[in-house]
């Protein structure tokens, strides 16, 4: 089978969305499939690290879409290459694919983080436009198949859906083989923390509704043992966000126990700073389907999390993880110290997590997404 994707946002940047498309190219390939990628020209690209196909295609972007030229670029890949399937990661590629003249069929995989009734692209001045906007592009495509990762995007799906268009769910699948690496050493050793140190990470962007600024005020009110690990903040993707939580009372006081890596810590080494994590936090406002919550699970991590849209698709509170109700740092701070020296829970926690995650496996999902290939071709 002969399979387009088309992904604005791809390798190297990463998100829960780029994470899926990468893995599912990936393992599209080592199961037989031709994949060729078409995504947005980045600078820092290396098109000679992938062991298939990446076509740039200019003015192809969900932040500079060219309304020229990336229809332009996909119409000629498209009528060279001439692939059975055609699957699209978010409006902007769609976008592009519906001012090409073409009857491939079409699955399309949506995965900004929808909000009914308040956003679903979340890049414009409002619900109705974006909603306007949206329903305009599905119409002018009507692809056979809509994904969404979970419930919350399948419904908003289902809400923009022209008539006719099948909407199903179909979850970012992971690769727990990959998350199975316990070497907690070396990013231990390289944050110079000793065995009776706690290390709490948040593995999320620097952005406000990711809750940075409750997990530094968390650590503020936790024992001078703890420690917190902001991957992201050596690139912050909000620098004035960063900034006002920099000059905050808050992260002065604890600014020796906020860990910043001095090097950017890439995808294929989140296992090993997980491993030397004792907990994976995350206290974020929403979530559409966030990636890095189901891989603590995969990585025998215990997980904390806010009571919010996205995380408590996946956490069950005492179940498999802890929540917390949102925009809380002492109750948050709380969480963190309980867990943190009750290994009992912690034991109960993994176990279940780790069990629950187990449906999630590529071994799993891959089958199924060849399916919905196979019956939209036919």
């Amino acid at each position: 089978m002969k399979i387009l994707v088309v992904s604005p946002k791809f390798h190297p940047v990463i998100g829960g969305g780029e994470t899926f498309v990468q893995n599912s190219v990936e393992q599209l390939q080592k199961s037989g499939q031709e994949v060729v990628v078409a995504v947005e020209p980045l600078k820092d690209r290396i098109i000679s690290n992938y062991s298939y196909p990446v076509i740039e295609i200019p003015g192809l972007s969900d932040s500079n879409f060219n309304v020229l030229e990336a229809p332009n670029g996909l119409y000629s890949l498209i009528k060279s290459y001439q692939p059975d399937i055609i699957h699209v990661h978010g409006y902007f590629g769609l976008l592009a694919l519906g001012l090409c003249e073409q009857d491939i069929p079409i699955v399309v995989s949506i995965h900004s983080t929808p909000i009914w009734g308040n956003r679903i692209i979340g890049e414009m001045g409002g619900f109705e436009q974006e909603r306007i906007f949206a329903e305009q592009i599905l119409n002018l495509t009507k692809p056979r198949v809509i994904t969404g990762a979970n419930k919350v995007y399948t419904s908003a799906a289902k809400k923009l859906a022209p008539r006719g268009v099948m909407v199903k769910e179909f979850p970012y699948p992971i690769l727990d083989e990959f998350y199975n690496k316990h070497d907690s050493s070396i990013f231990r050793k390289r944050f110079k923390l000793g065995n009776k140190d706690i290390l709490f990470t948040v593995p999320s962007r620097i952005i406000e509704r990711k809750g940075i600024r409750e997990s530094v005020n968390a650590l503020a009110k936790l024992p001078q043992n703890f420690y917190l690990c902001l991957p992201s903040a050596i690139n912050p993707l909000d620098r004035s966000y960063w900034d006002l939580i920099c000059n905050s009372t808050e992260y002065k006081s604890v600014a020796k126990r906020v860990i910043i890596p001095d090097q950017e810590i890439l995808h294929d080494q989140m296992p090993f700073l997980y491993s030397a994590s004792d907990l994976i936090v995350m206290p974020s406002y929403y979530e559409g389907a966030p990636v890095a919550t189901v891989e603590a699970m995969a990585s025998r991590r215990p997980f904390i999390g806010a009571d919010s849209q996205g995380i408590n698709y996946f956490i069950r509170h005492n179940q498999n993880g802890i929540l917390v109700p949102q925009k809380t740092s002492r109750e948050l701070a709380t969480a963190i110290f309980g867990l943190a020296y009750d290994k009992n829970l912690q034991k109960r926690l993994i176990s279940r997590a780790y069990k629950d995650v187990g449906e999630l496996s590529w071994k799993i999902q891959l089958p199924n997404l060849l399916t919905l290939y196979k019956e939209i071709g036919e």
